[in-house]
């Protein structure tokens, strides 16, 4: 019999939200974290009086499920807004170069902050201005990149100096693979409902923050601080190093470098991807050498091969 329902091997962000639904679902869980604390790439350091996010520095007014696990797990009143005034520079021919100060996530909204914007050319700037008056793009029954739909409303420098460090940067990817509309529908949504994104940001009701940002007061590390405070006790194990993983008959043993070994009838993987390839390598040698965005869905047709028919996914929401 295994020890657990499922075994949760990584902490940060993802494998903390993946244990805080499964333990609310009835199921038995371990979450097993390398390092002294869960919270993976979100890390706040204090030097003096200043706080300074080492990782992401804000939660995005536009997805508001992050703001409202803040506030469930009691940290509403932490939240804070940016400085008014912020101004964001991107490298431009081995300089700092300022982006547009009235922009949606980076992208000019305002031809006059435009103009004084220096990372762009007057050639890309012209191309920038007049993205309020292209037709929208017809909807499409396909998903489309993010630079796909940058570059077809806003240009080639936009997807250069905007797309790919700024909105690919936020999730440490490649513009031309990630999904605008998993990752920026209110962008989409602009275009849909309004013709342009430029149009659709000044039509917003002067604080309605539909493109802002927030963070919190003592630093974002204190979201997943908070999240594994409210996991019941004992879930969350800390340096505990994850070696290997064995699948047995009736239910998979992990083994964690200087812990015991746990057995569990699922476990789930919220690691990088080149960690997650060197676990299952022992495991399923085709399965971890996929590419998890080119190969997405035979990535879910080999995981599904593991599945555990007792965790009944209708009943539990796994």
């Amino acid at each position: 019999m295994a020890d657990v329902d499922v075994v949760v091997i990584g902490g940060g962000i993802s494998g903390l939200t993946a244990a805080r639904v499964l333990c609310r679902r009835g199921l038995e869980v371990r979450l097993l974290e390398r390092a002294p604390a869960c919270g993976g790439v979100i890390r706040t350091d204090r030097v003096g009086d200043f706080v300074i996010d080492a990782g992401p520095d804000t939660l995005l007014a536009h997805k508001p499920a992050a703001l409202a696990l803040v506030r469930e797990l009691g940290l509403g009143e932490s939240l804070v807004l940016p400085l008014p005034r912020r101004t964001t520079y991107v490298v431009r021919r081995s300089a700092l170069r300022t982006l547009p100060e009235t922009s949606a996530m980076g992208l000019p909204t305002n031809w006059r902050t435009l103009i004084t914007a220096s990372a762009f050319s007057w050639h890309g700037k012209i191309r920038m201005a007049a993205e309020a008056l292209l037709p929208p793009h017809p909807p499409a029954r396909d998903d489309e990149s993010i630079s796909s739909f940058v570059r077809r409303r806003f240009g080639d420098e936009a997807v250069r100096y905007v797309a790919e460090p700024l909105l690919a940067g936020l999730h440490r990817g490649d513009a031309a693979r990630l999904s605008l509309r998993a990752l920026f529908p209110v962008l989409a949504d602009a275009e849909r409902r309004h013709g342009s994104v430029a149009c659709a940001w000044r039509a917003m009701p002067a604080g309605s923050g539909g493109g802002g940002s927030m963070s919190l007061r003592g630093g974002l590390a204190a979201l997943p601080a908070g999240m594994s405070a409210a996991l019941p006790q004992g879930v969350a194990v800390t340096s505990a190093d994850v070696i290997a993983i064995e699948r047995g008959p009736r239910a998979f043993c992990v083994h964690a470098r200087d812990h015991a070994s746990v057995t569990a009838r699922a476990v789930v993987l919220a690691t990088p991807a080149y960690v997650t390839s060197t676990l299952t390598a022992g495991l399923d040698e085709e399965l971890a050498t996929l590419d998890c965005i080119k190969d997405a869905n035979a990535v879910a047709e080999r995981v599904a091969t593991y599945l555990d028919p007792s965790l009944d996914t209708s009943q539990r929401g796994v």
